[in-house]
Formats: structure tokens, C-alpha cells, sequence
């Protein structure tokens, strides 16, 4: 993947580039913590019991890649219901 952030940089904008990247993991934890929540699907709507019906197939829906998120946000994968 190429990273907007490659190549020398010193200053301010090192700084901004460490805090650019804190901003990024902890989006990708709060999006998989709400993905695994019993909440409504935020790009679907629909309820979590109903995912595998979803317009958008799963794991077609963005909830499937949320929820791929799980080494990011530091707690053990749920057991199988």
C-alpha cells in the first residue's frame, strides 16, 4: 500500500504524521468495538442477527471489514452464537 506519509520529513510534520496514524488506530478500534455491538449495522441498518442478509452480501457490507478489525482493538474474538 503506498503511504502518503513516506519519504523524509522533520519537524511539525513528523509530529503530524505520528498523530495522523494514532487518529487512524483508533478509528479502526472504535469501528470494530460498534461492528461486534448488538447496535444496527451503520452502513446497512440492519440488525446484527440479521447481517448475512444484507443488500450488499456478506462479507460484501462494510460491518464484515469492521468486524475484520478485531487484531486492532486488543480483546479476544467472541465465541460462535
Amino acid at each position: 500500500m503506498n503511504d502518503p506519509f513516506d519519504g523524509e520529513l522533520t519537524g511539525d510534520t513528523a509530529i503530524l504524521r505520528v498523530r495522523v496514524r494514532e487518529l487512524e488506530s483508533e478509528n479502526d478500534k472504535l469501528r470494530g468495538i460498534l461492528a461486534k455491538s448488538d447496535l444496527d449495522c451503520i452502513y446497512c441498518g440492519l440488525p446484527k442477527k440479521d447481517m448475512g442478509r444484507c443488500y450488499f452480501g456478506f462479507p460484501g457490507c462494510g460491518r464484515a471489514d469492521d468486524l475484520m478489525l478485531e487484531a486492532n482493538d486488543g480483546r479476544k474474538p467472541e465465541p460462535a452464537k
